[in-house]
């Protein structure tokens, strides 16, 4: 059962929504419920970006969301996975050449003198 500000939260129709709340406060189940409202009202799971402090919190709610609707392609993570995955996608577009996994900064010496 969501409260009447967890329910607003969900059914929210701006594109973006940040919940913010104290520890236990169901931030996770709003999360949740809203990534699943987005995709009952036909977004492509896809298109659906969840960022998270921690991995065990991206863990979770990944978790409770394919229990729900299947393995989903929907990212879920921290920011900085986030930001390693844009990175990675941009790489094999060819759009980001210079950066890898290792780092892109090695293959520019001079940089730091």
């Amino acid at each position: 059962m969501l409260s009447n500000e967890q329910k607003s939260a969900v059914e929210a129709q701006e594109r973006h929504v940040r919940v913010t709340a104290g520890a236990g406060s169901g931030k996770t189940r709003v999360i949740v419920h809203r990534a699943l409202e987005l995709v009952k009202r036909g977004v492509a799971p896809e298109s659906v970006t969840i960022i998270t402090y921690t991995n065990a919190s991206a863990v979770e709610i990944k978790d409770r969301i394919d229990s729900e609707i299947g393995d989903s392609p929907m990212f879920v993570g921290t920011m900085n996975s986030f930001a390693l995955k844009s990175l990675s996608e941009s790489t094999e577009r060819g759009t980001f050449a210079d950066f890898d996994r290792r780092g892109w900064a090695s293959r520019f010496p001079n940089l730091w003198s």
